[in-house]
């Protein structure tokens, strides 16, 4: 038959039979319970006494405000046997809830004004949300499991979906133990705006143990700004799949200055504290390349663009950025440019100049640390090794550049200017004259001017305006306004 009642929380209706039998220590039942409208934080108290009280005092804690729509409670078997993991009986609740909080871990961020269903069937306890936010984000999907619920350790998985703005990635990344990944915690704090889907996958202990998580974090014509003014990315598109020591990225696109580059990012449990290691690869001209270096020497723009009229053409280059700790704790980032210049014409003298076609390859690197270059490097071919000293308090002024012909520049200027050694197959002084004289008398007063000039070469083949030597010495110097040049071989000395 069919009972209804009224308890203190919500109105029942009870069908079905419970029947005593003596080779049994409990009854046997048989029962429906349909239950109505209530309060949602009461529905712990009609739960099977086998239940876990370290999973009830989860469902109080986590399961918060909100509304208890309907219920229906089937319970088929001797209590005797429950969870009935055997298919010995049935329990199954089922509990339509509407606008609760699903606050289920104190180190994640909730779940608010969710739409769910409750489901409790034998060993296992189900959470289904249809709808809710995290901050602003939407949630189309969320489901909380836990399973089995009579077992010595209780394991709580979370699954979701979320859709929004990156400002509320950033919210739950600062606020959760993502955080605690370097590369998730840059996200955090860096300028970065657009559209994304969040797709979290959590594992967690109910008692204190390490936690596991991953996911998928996906950008949608994302906008990224770095530390460097007029240095960031555009309309980024793609993936970045995280897990509790791995990062990785493939197939991400974005613009950089109107220009496309794909992105790749990986790391492994070994330098996660430390970051990942970014890699940007795209295709792009003379301009583009010029551009970028005027950004960060804006006292060298004249002798950058000079530069550049030399060159034309296409290139595909990679940069790479590499977070490393330093021995004090500071994070510093190395980057590295790598170009093989094939499709890159450069109309400059030995050993600098290359046809289209010509394939050699050049490295630029640098280390930031502290949002400050210092120093960083050229290596052209195998032919010429350049170090330029940077001055950060003076707009990155260039105070000292030292150039090795055919090896690194090895010894010590003390001194503010440029400076060139090395060996090298042959110089013609004609062509080279005007390039130094760019160099070093630079025009306008925006531009930066180095007030010393030495080169002291070994060259195999000399041509000196016309006059032709062979194993010689080649020394230039300049200091403000005077010129001084000696040349000393077997064939010319003077």
């Amino acid at each position: 038959g069919l009972v209804n009642a009224q308890t203190s929380d919500f109105p029942v209706a009870i069908s079905g039979k419970i029947i005593r039998e003596k080779n049994h220590a409990s009854p046997y039942t048989d029962v429906i319970v349909q239950v109505g409208a209530g309060e949602l934080d009461k529905i712990t108290d009609y739960l099977p006494h086998p239940v876990p009280e370290k999973v009830i005092q989860w469902m109080k804690n986590s399961l918060l405000g909100g509304e208890l729509l309907s219920g229906n409670i089937a319970l088929r078997g001797y209590l005797s046997d429950f969870p009935f993991n055997h298919s010995e009986g049935l329990f199954k609740l089922l509990a339509n809830v509407n606008n609760a909080t699903l606050d289920y871990h104190p180190e994640w961020p909730p779940i608010d004004g969710i739409d769910a269903d409750i489901l409790f069937e034998n060993n296992t306890l189900r959470v289904e949300a249809s709808s809710g936010r995290v901050f602003n984000a939407r949630i189309t999907e969320a489901t909380a499991v836990i399973d089995p619920l009579i077992a010595n350790e209780h394991q709580l998985q979370i699954n979701g979906v979320v859709s929004g703005h990156t400002n509320d990635a950033k919210h739950f990344i600062n606020q959760s133990p993502l955080q605690k990944t370097y590369t998730l915690k840059e996200l955090g704090h860096r300028q970065i705006t657009g559209g994304l889907e969040l797709e979290l996958g959590l594992s967690i202990p109910l008692r204190k143990a390490p936690k596991q998580f991953k996911g998928n974090l996906k950008l949608v014509d994302t906008t990224f700004e770095s530390e460097f003014p007029g240095v960031g990315l555009e309309k980024i598109n793609g993936a970045v799949e995280f897990t509790n020591d791995s990062i990785n990225v493939t197939g991400m696109s974005a613009l950089y200055n109107n220009h496309p580059v794909n992105i790749a990012i990986t790391s492994n449990s070994a330098s996660m504290a430390a970051g990942s290691n970014i890699t940007l690869t795209g295709i792009s001209g003379k301009d583009f390349i010029l551009d970028q270096l005027s950004v960060f020497f804006p006292k060298m723009d004249y002798f950058i663009k000079t530069i550049g009229q030399r060159i034309d053409g296409t290139a595909e280059w990679s940069l790479s950025i590499e977070d490393h700790l330093t021995e004090s704790g500071a994070m510093e980032k190395q980057l590295s440019l790598r170009s093989d210049l094939q499709g890159l014409v450069i109309d400059m003298p030995f050993p600098l100049g290359k046809t289209r076609n010509q394939s050699t390859p050049i490295r630029v690197s640098t280390t930031i640390l502290d949002s400050r270059i210092r120093q960083f490097f050229i290596a052209f071919d195998s032919s010429l090794f350049a170090e330029f000293e940077v001055d950060n308090t003076e707009d990155f002024n260039v105070n000292r550049i030292k150039i090795g012909l055919g090896k690194e520049f090895d010894q010590d200027t003390g001194r503010n200017g440029v400076f060139v050694a090395g060996n090298i197959e042959q110089i013609v002084t004609g062509d080279w004259f005007d390039f130094f004289h760019t160099l070093t008398g630079i025009n306008g007063s925006s531009q930066q001017r180095f007030e010393q000039f030495d080169l002291n070469v070994a060259v195999t083949r000399l041509n000196l305006f016309g006059i032709s030597a062979d194993n010689a010495n080649l020394h230039i110097a300049r200091l403000r306004n005077d010129w001084e040049a000696t040349i000393s071989s077997a064939d010319i000395n003077g």
